[in-house]
């Protein structure tokens, strides 16, 4: 053979060449004076394919569309320290310092194991060359899992869930953390099963149509008893579930296959479809306090409080103007507000129903579609600090889907953080389970939950308050009443303070009523309130 720069005739002396042929082969040629020359190919990873076919790991060039891809250093082959790879298995050390008769020498070297578990030691054998004579030894093996090569089953090692407020309609934060003893490759998926009560879509409208009309008749649109999904393509409001009680909507609207923003809409009590339409249409309207999550670069959130509005019907419950979308003040489509998000028909723009609209500014496309869902407690955002897992799907059933986005190490802490509005009524604790699809299909039918602690850093919170999605009924907390001064026909201030396991606000029609001031009288016959250091402000 011939070395690299060699001349004609020139042997190729103890000479090792190395190349990676493929991703995951490797490729040796040994030459030597003696003519000898052994080829020697072979995989460096162990195929692994998941159980049930959920998912698989790939050693080929061309693995299926987003398909986990087994790391390319998972087996022996990948020895480090001061050692070189021989073959069948063998380990050699070239000794760099002396070792004296009788001394203690301790070699470490590091590998990767296997992917797939070993309940037993491997034998391993000790062999040194000293001027051409072999010395061989059994190496005695460590016990349990000190054994050489020894690895353990894949499995859940940690699966927690708490959650960091209890209170009716409060932003809370279910935190989910979970250890694995096994790595997580690129694309493993990631599944909480349960975590939030099922979404239940009941409205799609687009650009053929976001409210009926009886002289535009291309804008219509429709209602009935026929049910919608997520599939369901042309303008429609379904009253199959119109007697579900909730306390929120969700809308969200994508422009083809692209999710622009998701707005989340909080009312002020738990009512059904029917209930919720019917007082659209009467008096000021629905109180509602949007949340809209903008999917800019960013992920801007804003905050808008007003009422939706549906004019008095004359040919149906959608035959007048309708909006769907959020505000500041009162949204019912006569006319927009400047800083409408939503879907709206707008008798002014040549496009009707055709546009969507950002912050008051109209967008058009052919293929934009606006979708309704009653939801109990909707998720804002999710979020994996630091671990690399992205949220790729939400099903209607409560399911989040998460992707490992990179490799993630075995027994690496992973926490998944879902931000979700509660519901506006007392709720039972939710009991999720969990999924991974990975080169290890693993289970955990329930995630371990805090059956007796307290949310840190809430006030009035009682044991329990961590478990998942458990929220209070409505109560008045530590209501108390004092006086400034106790003489005869003397003018008084009374002093009320309390807390509220709900938010109250003006525009949801909340009140605090007073009772029983016998004896006491005021001049006109209105008793002003004088100050009022509630975090919201003074009332207007």
């Amino acid at each position: 053979c011939l070395g690299v720069g060699a001349t004609p005739g020139q042997l190729c002396c103890d000479t090792v060449y190395e190349g990676n042929v493929t991703r995951h082969s490797t490729l040796r040629a040994v030459g030597s004076g003696s003519i000898r020359n052994e080829v020697y190919l072979f995989t460096r990873c162990t195929v692994c394919t998941c159980p049930g076919g959920e998912t698989g790991c790939y050693t080929t060039q061309a693995p299926p569309p987003g398909a986990p891809l087994l790391d390319d250093t998972c087996s022996i082959e990948g020895v480090t320290g001061n050692f070189s790879m021989g073959f069948g298995g063998h380990v050699v050390l070239r000794l760099d310092r002396e070792l004296q008769s009788g001394q203690v020498g301790v070699y470490d070297f590091g590998v990767d194991n296997a992917l797939e578990a070993r309940s037993g030691a491997v034998d391993m054998e000790l062999a040194v060359e000293l001027a051409g004579v072999n010395v061989s030894s059994v190496v005695q093996p460590g016990e349990g899992h000190q054994a050489p090569l020894f690895v353990v089953e894949s499995r859940i090692m940690e699966a927690n869930v708490t959650q960091s407020l209890p209170y009716m309609g409060g932003l809370n934060v279910l935190n989910v953390t979970l250890r694995v003893n096994t790595p997580l490759i690129e694309n493993s998926k990631v599944t909480v099963e349960g975590l939030v009560p099922s979404s239940t879509p009941f409205a799609v409208t687009t650009k053929a149509g976001c409210r009926g009309s009886t002289i535009q008749l291309d804008q219509q649109l429709l209602y009935g008893a026929n049910a919608v999904d997520q599939s369901t393509t042309e303008p429609y409001v379904s009253t199959e579930n119109q007697g579900k009680r909730h306390s929120h909507w969700r809308q969200e609207v994508h422009n083809g296959t692209s999710l622009v923003f998701r707005t989340l809409w909080r009312f002020s009590a738990p009512k059904t479809l029917q209930e919720r339409y019917d007082a659209a249409a009467q008096g000021d309207g629905e109180p509602v306090e949007w949340t809209i999550v903008h999917t800019g670069s960013q992920g801007e959130e804003y905050y808008k409080r007003g009422f939706w509005k549906i004019a008095a019907p004359t040919g149906g419950i959608f035959s007048q103007q309708v909006a769907w979308g959020a505000a500041t003040g009162t949204v019912d489509g006569t006319v927009l507000p400047a800083d409408f998000w939503g879907h709206a028909d707008v008798p002014t723009r040549s496009e009707r129903c055709g546009s969507w609209y950002v912050d008051g500014t109209p967008y058009t496309s052919d293929s934009f579609t606006s979708r309704m869902y009653i939801e109990d407690a909707p998720v804002v955002s999710v979020a994996s600090p630091g671990v690399g897992l992205a949220l790729v799907e939400e099903r209607l059933g409560g399911d989040l889907v998460l992707e490992a986005k990179a490799k993630l190490d075995a027994l690496a802490p992973l926490s998944v953080l879902v931000r979700v509005v509660n519901p506006m009524e007392a709720w039972p604790s939710h009991t999720p389970s969990l999924r991974i699809a990975s080169c290890a299909s693993l289970h955990a039918p329930s995630l371990s939950r805090d059956p007796s602690g307290l949310p840190p850093g809430v006030p009035y919170a009682a044991a329990g308050d961590r478990l998942p999605l458990k929220v209070q009924p409505a109560r008045v907390f530590d209501p108390r009443i004092g006086q400034s001064n106790p003489y005869k026909a003397a003018t008084n201030t009374l002093s009320v303070t309390f807390a509220t396991s709900f938010a109250m606000d003006p525009s949801t029609g909340s009140l605090l009523v007073l009772s029983n001031f016998t004896g006491a009288s005021f001049p006109t016959g209105v008793i002003p309130v004088a100050d009022a250091s509630s975090p919201r402000g003074p009332p207007p």
